[in-house]
């Protein structure tokens, strides 16, 4: 289920503690400094990570020869819980103000944390951001739900500078939310998509989004009687699994009774029923592979 891991944090507690500034890595390898310390880490269980394959610069290899082919560990957390919005819709989970975005590298060296506040009138409203290649260049995007306290939510994307790429429109009325499924190439054409419900409560609508540079989500699909979350839950269930050699979107049917698997292909969606009740076991079960 999407819960968020809670993840090690050694490289940065190093950087931070003891000290008011802390010596770390600019990003892109640039020249180290003295960073102005660090966000409050009020949320530490909702993040995400991201392994990039041999992802260090050549530029920093060329000034740390012991980080060659190496893979970079990138971050990205909430923080600032809030119940400024007070929608309340995920239980014991309140809102968050701000992300904190980092990379730890094999040497135990990380980058000076870029962090990202919201203005009064929005508050990320999500379990936990996810981290993933929407672009296709190696290095992941920020994906989370950001809600207006007039307009409800959006699907967001935040570059690796943590600046706004691209978002879905509002849906346009206060105390309106949507839930993520998961991020995958589900017509397996090169391209990620996003998949999420739209008002799992009220609308139950599984929409599809991808992303078409330059900073665009282009809607591509959606279908009505589908949610994967309930009033109060602080998870969700369902997610995207590939158990045939063809990616599948697995949520509710909208009154609870089946598991519901989706497809994307050339032609649009198609949707085959499980006999699997929609629990956390049956989810579990059914992303395993195990259809009985």
């Amino acid at each position: 289920m999407a819960k968020a891991p809670r993840l090690p944090f050694q490289a940065l507690k190093a950087c931070a503690r003891g000290v008011l500034l802390a010596l770390c890595l600019l990003p892109a390898g640039k020249v180290a400094f003295a960073c102005d310390g660090f966000p409050p880490r009020d949320l530490p269980e909702r993040s995400a990570m991201f392994v990039q394959p041999n992802g260090v610069s050549q530029e920093l290899v060329t000034r740390y020869p012991d980080l060659k082919n190496t893979d970079v560990v990138w971050h990205v957390e909430f923080f600032g819980e809030t119940n400024r919005y007070a929608h309340n819709i995920m239980g014991r989970l309140r809102d968050a103000t701000g992300l904190v975005l980092w990379r730890g590298y094999a040497n135990g060296m990380i980058n000076c944390p870029l962090v990202h506040i919201l203005d009064a009138d929005h508050v990320f409203e999500d379990l936990a951001p996810r981290l993933a290649d929407i672009t296709g260049d190696g290095r992941p995007e920020i994906v989370t739900v950001r809600s207006n306290t007039t307009r409800g939510a959006q699907l967001v994307v935040y570059d690796q500078y943590l600046k706004r790429l691209a978002e879905t429109p509002y849906i346009g009325r206060r105390n309106r939310w949507l839930s993520v499924i998961g991020i995958a190439d589900l017509d397996q054409d090169g391209s990620q998509e996003i998949a999420y419900i739209d008002r799992p409560h009220l609308a139950k609508t599984l929409m599809i989004w991808r992303y078409k540079a330059p900073g665009q989500l282009v809607k591509v699909a959606e279908k009505e009687g589908l949610t994967n979350h309930r009033i109060g839950w602080d998870y969700l269930v369902g997610g995207v699994r590939d158990c045939e050699g063809a990616p599948e979107v697995l949520v509710s049917n909208g009154d609870w009774t089946q598991i519901q698997g989706i497809r994307l292909n050339k032609d649009g969606l198609t949707q085959q029923g499980y006999d699997i009740v929609p629990t956390i076991n049956g989810f579990r079960r059914a992303l395993s592979c195990d259809q009985r």
